[in-house]
């Protein structure tokens, strides 16, 4: 094949290529009112940026490959007639793509190196594929729309999508197809989180998936989400550190959650009595009680019938439960006992226990049905472990904290 090369800074009105490579070796090429035409086998090399200004346009059958940014500031389509080509970003650090909603034919990844962001929606054709290979590409609360129904549209080794906040979307636009959808989602520390929906019936319509990370106390939540309330009791210290927002056209669907170890952490989680809960429109969480199966060893959950919502995977909460906060404590103690059955003049007794068994603190308080909230001042304890023991009617519960110095 032949080679073209222009040392020169590229600002281009009209191209047309056939078969052959062109290179531009200057730091950005600007594409302004004109055309650049790929015909099918030629290769254009920009060795920088890529920016399509105004009415600027591509008709491409070949490949495109940049080392920098790619910036889309067309007013319509950027590719005319539909003819979207390949387009390869194969910088050796962190690429952007930037302007308005672009809609790429291939979109190759795999072979540059670093993170590509987007900093605005784009998309894959309906005979499209996103080739990532070994990289990541950042959604950056943006939507990215896979037009083509087929599987194996989204194709990865050991790369990935960076979701992380729920405007960070991927759309699949899958139509009737009745397949196994598997999204490559990943957390900024690189560990691999895939969801994976299992289509089961042929409502017409895209899915869409996002998925974040939250603190110990499930925050931020969704916009919609009010409190981590699951069957009376409150959860969030008991649940994974993650949510996921599932929408799926009313399709019938079975799908695997996956989540990291950091989002299990100190966290007071019975793996082995996890269920999946999915948010109402009454402002409360539905535990499902049947169809979960959780899988630790590959830290994922399976859910059948799954509706769309947002999702959270907890232990099933138990009849009595204690939640201490904050973990380490230095001068103050929060607890909260939550009781599904207790009377409301029962009495609790709570006991402050350190390793030797010694009782040095005790409380006594009435039990409410939805929850008791009391406070012990721990200034005085020196640093170290300690129990905390509360007694409810012939129940017993108990909880360790660790106790540090005030800063």
């Amino acid at each position: 094949m032949n080679k073209v090369k222009f040392n020169i800074s590229f600002f281009l009105t009209a191209v047309a290529l056939m078969g052959i490579s062109f290179s531009s070796i200057a730091q950005s090429t600007l594409v302004n009112d004109g055309v650049i035409t790929l015909q099918p086998g030629a290769e254009l090399y920009i060795q920088g940026d890529y920016t399509n200004d105004q009415e600027g346009r591509l008709n491409s059958e070949g490949e495109i490959y940049i080392s920098g940014d790619w910036t889309n500031d067309a007013t319509e389509d950027v590719f005319l007639n539909g003819k979207r080509g390949t387009v390869v970003m194969d910088g050796t650090s962190d690429q952007l793509i930037y302007g308005e909603d672009t809609k790429f034919g291939i979109l190759d990844l795999s072979p540059g190196q670093g993170i590509v962001g987007l900093m605005t929606n784009a998309a894959i054709s309906t005979n499209g594929v996103l080739l990532l290979e070994d990289r990541l590409l950042a959604l950056n609360s943006n939507v990215l729309d896979v037009n083509n129904d087929s599987p194996y549209s989204i194709q990865y080794k050991d790369g990935g999508i960076i979701s992380e906040d729920e405007l960070s979307i991927v759309k699949w636009h899958i139509g009737m197809m009745q397949d196994i959808y598997q999204v490559p989602f990943q957390t900024i520390d690189g560990e691999e989180i895939p969801v994976i929906v299992n289509v089961k019936s042929d409502h017409n319509g895209p899915i869409a998936l996002s998925t974040y990370s939250t603190d110990s106390y499930n925050f931020p939540r969704p916009l919609n989400v009010t409190n981590m309330t699951i069957n009376g009791f409150n959860q969030a210290l008991s649940s994974i550190d993650r949510f996921w927002n599932v929408a799926l056209n009313d399709k019938e669907a079975d799908v695997r959650f996956s989540y990291s170890s950091a989002e299990v952490g100190e966290n007071d989680i019975d793996m082995g009595q996890i269920v999946a809960a999915k948010w109402t429109e009454n402002g409360e969480w539905d535990a499902k009680a049947e169809g979960g199966y959780n899988d630790p060893s590959s830290k994922s959950f399976i859910q059948e019938n799954v509706e769309s919502g947002e999702w959270v995977l907890s232990s099933k909460p138990d009849d009595l439960s204690m939640i201490l906060y904050p973990i380490p404590a230095a001068t103050e103690l929060n607890v909260e006992i939550q009781s599904s059955n207790a009377d409301s003049n029962e009495r609790i007794s709570l006991q402050v226990v350190d390793g030797f068994g010694r009782n040095l603190q005790t409380v006594d308080a009435n039990v409410e049905v939805t929850g008791n909230h009391m406070k012990l001042d721990v200034t005085n304890l020196p640093i170290g472990y300690y129990l905390v023991q509360a007694q409810v009617g012939d129940r017993m519960i108990s909880k360790k904290f660790y106790k540090e110095d005030e800063q």
